[in-house]
């Protein structure tokens, strides 16, 4: 046969496919096993959720929020300044005003808690020592510890949460 050109293909039915043809499948696969993994996760979190926090509704959460919200503006107005550290193994207390005088005539009163580990939460009560200082009267663990403050006034109160590291 001369003259006939071939082109060197073999023909089409025994040509070999392409591996692109499942790229659609990979695609649909894919996108499957992400909607399995949301799907778990998903029903895991509304199994395990604790429920509301208190409260019977969201009005009343919301209520409780703004109050909050108002107590910090509050707080805020007064300008106190307060320090948290640890100090031979108590916690003190620094308190100043707005101007950086220091504070007298206040009631401090704390719970300490670990912000890791096992829950377990200390009371501290505090002694002055009359330059806008208060001592705990009794010592901490050595270690991380989350502080809340509570400091009264006359007609004033201050609520302050630190993390403190006593050494």
């Amino acid at each position: 046969m001369a003259g006939t050109m071939t082109s060197g293909r073999a023909p089409r039915g025994v040509e070999e496919k392409s591996r692109w043809r499942f790229f659609p499948l990979a695609v649909i696969l894919g996108l499957f096993f992400v909607a399995l993994v949301n799907t778990y996760m998903i029903v895991n979190a509304l199994r395990t959720f604790p429920g509301e926090s208190g409260t019977v509704n969201g009005y009343e959460l919301s209520n409780d929020y703004n109050r909050i919200l108002n107590a910090q503006q509050a707080q805020a107005a007064l300008g106190w300044k307060v320090v948290l550290f640890g100090k031979n193994g108590y916690l003190a207390v620094r308190m100043s005003d707005r101007d950086g005088q220091p504070m007298s005539g206040l009631t401090l009163t704390a719970k300490a808690s670990r912000p890791v580990g096992p829950l377990s939460e200390t009371v501290l009560s505090f002694q002055t020592d009359g330059a806008g200082r208060w001592i705990s009267t009794r010592p901490l663990d050595l270690g991380q510890w989350l502080v809340d403050v509570r400091t009264s006034a006359p007609g004033r109160d201050y609520v302050v949460t630190r993390r403190v590291i006593i050494r």
